[in-house]
């Protein structure tokens, strides 16, 4: 699989190959996972979290279950405050995936239950934040990533 050079900070991974497929290490979860386009996305992120806006690796929750809609999915990253409240919720989709409608709307889901402050969706190569707008009472889009650490 030829993974795309994204628009991420780049980074040096664990990477490893048994019978026929490729293994990326996941610092957060412990343990080696499938190298996906999409995992490849979730891994840059993650460490851009860590390593540019300063969240801490114990803040972070990879692809856990929520209930949307009377439907489980699963998020692809949360950054959580002491209190265990979400401060940041992040869809990644693989480089090759165009960010559209349908991309905002699942990340809207998420929002509407975990009742993020941030939300952030990616491709790898472009990055959209948005921001709890209290008095509107919506979400707004901003330039850049949120402050977190």
């Amino acid at each position: 699989m030829e993974l795309a050079i994204l628009n991420l900070p780049s980074a040096r991974f664990k990477v490893k190959n048994t019978e026929n497929r490729t293994l990326i290490w996941d610092n957060i979860r412990k343990k080696y996972l499938p190298l996906t386009s999409e995992e490849w996305v979730r891994q840059h992120f993650v460490h851009y979290l860590i390593s540019y806006c300063g969240v801490r690796p114990q803040s972070i929750l990879l692809e856990k279950k929520v209930m949307t809609a009377m439907k489980a999915s699963r998020f692809d990253i949360a950054v959580v405050n002491s209190d265990r409240s979400i401060s940041l919720i992040v869809e990644c989709k693989a480089s090759e995936i165009a960010i559209n409608d349908n991309a905002v709307a699942q990340l809207l889901r998420y929002a509407y239950e975990l009742k993020s402050r941030y939300l952030a969706l990616t491709n790898g190569m472009q990055h959209f934040y948005f921001e709890w707008d209290a008095q509107k009472l919506e979400y707004r889009q901003i330039n850049t990533a949120p402050s977190l650490g």
